[in-house]
């Protein structure tokens, strides 16, 4: 039986896209991508979206920035996944792109220092909003002194339970809590073995 290969020289097949939006989402990424490569002559350069890598690989690289986001409309820069609003906005963007109000012009030093020192301060538009981190520290618990939520409500009217205040634990354990302690249970050790 023969088996048949498909030609390695051959064009992709077109990507189809299910949704319109998705479509348009990716034909702006295309746009914008092969316009950076054309522009920094390297046909490995990538769009980012995110202030950090924006600031390194567009504006620090690629000694390119992009100018002519909308603010106007609130529109946040991000990825283009990430923007609310749908096709109207999308369909917004491209006809921006298409009219040469959104643009890559060359960054000059001033930019290139902004983006060094401050990767948000260089972003075009609006930074979108976040939202606030579950835990503010990279270190211990939030739930010290604050008692855990009861879903259950008391439909019997039986006695409420005893309301537990949280975590008895501090925050943070230091290390040199950590050596007083064992320096204590050594010499209670020590004492013990004398008796």
């Amino acid at each position: 039986m023969a088996t048949t290969h498909a030609n390695p020289q051959a064009a992709p097949a077109a990507v189809t896209y299910p949704i319109p939006l998705s479509a348009m989402r990716a034909r702006l990424r295309m746009l914008i991508k092969d316009e950076l490569c054309r522009l920094t002559n390297n046909p490995k350069a990538r769009m980012w979206w995110t202030a950090v890598h924006y600031a390194k690989g567009v504006v620090l690289r690629g000694r390119h920035k992009l100018i002519g986001w909308p603010t106007a409309f609130g529109i946040p820069f991000a990825n283009l996944s990430d923007i609310p609003g749908g096709q109207p906005i999308m369909q917004y963007l491209l006809d921006r792109w298409a009219d040469g109000t959104i643009r890559f012009v060359p960054a000059n030093d001033a930019d290139i220092d902004l983006a060094r020192r401050n990767p948000k301060a260089i972003l075009p538009g609006v930074p979108p909003l976040l939202p606030a981190p579950r835990r503010w520290g990279p270190y211990g618990r939030n739930d010290i002194g604050k008692a855990r939520h009861r879903p259950v409500t008391n439909p019997k009217g039986w006695p409420l339970r005893r309301r537990k205040d949280g975590a008895i634990s501090p925050k943070l354990i230091l290390d040199s809590d950590i050596e007083d302690d064992e320096e204590l249970s050594s010499e209670a050790e020590e004492d013990a073995g004398e008796t």
